[in-house]
């Protein structure tokens, strides 16, 4: 191949179909047009986007459903997290529901809040 690319590019060429004809001769030119491959790999990628948003789109949806909660007395956010879902640590899931509460450590009974269903 290298050997036919230099004796193309030492002999001089009368115009671009020569060149053309040259490298086609020489068998440099692809067997199979780009197009048909780059239209398979297109569709692949394509197909595999499609799989890949639809599963992220699964993931999305796998969250409990949101409900509507009343503290049931003065309390705090941590306490009120382990007392609804036994896990004081998820109290940061409370607060990013409710971006209302001002001050984390005192919510006064009576008060609604969103909050996942489990």
């Amino acid at each position: 191949m290298a050997y036919s690319l230099l004796r193309l590019y030492q002999t001089p060429a009368d115009s671009a179909d020569d060149v053309y004809q040259r490298i086609e001769a020489a068998g440099l030119l692809p067997q199979t047009p780009y197009l048909e491959t780059a239209a398979e790999l297109t569709e692949s990628l394509r197909d595999t986007a499609h799989k890949l948003q639809k599963q992220a789109f699964a993931v999305l949806n796998m969250r409990p459903p949101l409900v509507q909660k009343m503290v049931g007395r003065d309390t705090g956010l941590h306490l009120l997290a382990f007392e609804w879902y036994g896990d004081y640590s998820r109290f940061g899931e409370l607060l990013r529901l409710n971006p209302q509460i001002r001050h984390p450590n005192f919510l006064s009974k009576g008060e609604v809040l969103n909050a996942y269903a489990k």
